[in-house]
């Protein structure tokens, strides 16, 4: 099996700010609604 590859735009958003993984959208996401 390889690894799994998302490119999407978070993916590319994340790369160009250096951010190591996606998530980090993610993580901000959910602080912003709480």
């Amino acid at each position: 099996m390889g690894r799994f590859i998302v490119k999407d735009s978070f993916y590319e958003r994340a790369k160009k700010e250096g951010y190591r993984a996606r998530s980090a959208y993610k993580l901000m996401e959910i602080q912003k609604r709480f």
